[in-house]
C-alpha cells in the first residue's frame, strides 16, 4: 500500500500501522509532514493536504490547474489501492476544502477575474459522487468510467464558490482543455 498512495506532493514518506488500517504520511517526521493517507481496513480512503494552498501566504489563492492536476493524477491510483484492499463498488468521492474563507481561484495569466468572487464560507463541501466502477480511464472521454466526466462535477462546484460558471479546464461539453501552468 505504501509505494500505491503516496501523499499528494509528498517527496518522501512513511508508513504506520495501527486498529484502523495503514496511515500513510508524507515527510518523515512530525516537521516535515504536509499530508497523509489513511487507508481503513473498511475500505475508506481519507486523504489529506496541508500544503497545496499554504504557498500563497496572504494572497489566499487556490492553485487552480496544480488542484485539479493532483486529484486527475492521483485518483486512478488511489482506486487501484481500493482494489487491492478488496473494496467492493460502488463508492462515493467525497471532497472537502477546509478553512477556505476568503480564498480565490488562482487565474492563468492575462484572464480576466471580473465578476468573480472570494470563497463565502469557512469550510466547503463538495456534493459526493457514487462511482460504480473502480477502474477510472483517464485515456478519454470516449470510455466509460473515465476520470473526467467523474470529477468536473466537483471541480466546477468549486469554480462555482469563485463566482465562475464552471472549471476553465473544460470546455462546455466537458472536454478537458490544455492544462497550461498559470
Amino acid at each position: 500500500m505504501q509505494t500505491q498512495l503516496q501523499p499528494i506532493n509528498a517527496n518522501n514518506w512513511g508508513t504506520y500501522y495501527d486498529l484502523g488500517g495503514i496511515f500513510i504520511s508524507g515527510g518523515n517526521s512530525p516537521e516535515t509532514r504536509n499530508g497523509y493517507i489513511y487507508a481503513l481496513r473498511t475500505g475508506a480512503l481519507e486523504i489529506v493536504d496541508m500544503s497545496m494552498f499554504a504557498w500563497s501566504g496572504e494572497d489566499k489563492l487556490i492553485p487552480s490547474l496544480q488542484f485539479e492536476n493532483e486529484i486527475l493524477g492521483n485518483l486512478v491510483q488511489w482506486f487501484t489501492a481500493l482494489r487491492a484492499m478488496k473494496a467492493e463498488p460502488p463508492v462515493v468521492l467525497m471532497i472537502s476544502l477546509l478553512n477556505v474563507q476568503g480564498y480565490t481561484m488562482a487565474l492563468p495569466l492575462g484572464m480576466s477575474s471580473y465578476g468573480t468572487h472570494p470563497i463565502m464560507r469557512e469550510h466547503l463541501y463538495l456534493p459526493g459522487t457514487v462511482i460504480e466502477s473502480l477502474i477510472l480511464n483517464s485515456d478519454s472521454r470516449e470510455t466509460p468510467h473515465n476520470i473526467f466526466d467523474v470529477l468536473r462535477p466537483h471541480f466546477d462546484v468549486l469554480w462555482n464558490a469563485c463566482g465562475f460558471p464552471q472549471s476553465i479546464y473544460f470546455d462546455a461539453e466537458g472536454n478537458p482543455q490544455h492544462r497550461t501552468r498559470y
